[in-house]
């Protein structure tokens, strides 16, 4: 499979990849900044060229094209953001997802690999290094999934995925604790927090109350 980039394009005022720019994929970057000048049916970007002599290209990610496509749906997953105004990622089709995750389906990582993820993931270099998702972007990722059903909605755990599960919980030492402790934590909190305590004395008197009217109600009749 050829190899692409994912590139965003952006003025140097601009920190937050999800909401602010262009993001696109190309196998030719140049070829492809050239054709958004002269030829980009997006009205947003193509101005921002004649507007703007200071725009910045910045290649956040090489690799196959799936691959850009799974990138550029993240960082555009719905429409109008930026100056993007389609979402990204719209040639990655279901059956190329499918086939993407049937790939790695079962396979276990080595220990090096494992390595090298948790490296490039910590490096300063990386494009997303320290960068966290403003309370805007939070809000138009939460719109685009409202009113959606969920990617996992139909699908059923395996009585072996149940079992593994089970027996990682059985054998971490972590876990158990945490599960000890969890009604512990509960009680603390509980008793170190006058407000929840408010709270909980006012939904019990309204739901006595309630009960009352219930039971008088039936009474009556």
């Amino acid at each position: 499979m050829e190899n692409c980039c994912v590139y965003w394009i952006h003025l140097p005022e601009h920190s937050d990849i999800f909401i602010e720019g262009y993001v696109g994929i190309t196998k030719n970057i140049e070829k492809r900044i050239n054709d958004h000048k002269k030829y980009s049916k997006n009205y947003h970007l193509k101005n921002a060229f004649k507007k703007h002599d200071n725009m910045i290209v910045t290649v956040v990610f090489e690799g196959n094209r799936n691959d850009c496509y799974m990138i550029e749906n993240l960082l555009r997953n719905v429409d109008k953001i930026g100056w993007n105004i389609a979402k990204g990622g719209l040639f990655l089709s279901k059956l190329a997802k499918k086939a993407q995750i049937e790939k790695i389906k079962g396979v276990a990582l080595t220990q090096e690999h494992k390595n090298n993820i948790s490296i490039g993931l910590k490096q300063s270099n990386h494009p997303l290094h320290g960068s966290f998702h403003t309370e805007e972007s939070k809000k138009k990722m939460s719109d685009s999934h409202k009113n959606k059903p969920s990617n996992f909605k139909g699908l059923k755990m395996s009585e072996e995925s149940r079992k593994k599960i089970s027996e990682t919980r059985k054998n971490n030492p972590k876990v158990r604790e945490l599960s000890s402790n969890a009604g512990k934590i509960s009680v603390e909190k509980y008793r170190n927090d006058p407000e929840r305590q408010k709270q909980h004395s006012e939904r019990m008197k309204l739901w006595w109350k309630e009960r009352k009217e219930l039971i008088g109600g039936e009474h009556r009749n």
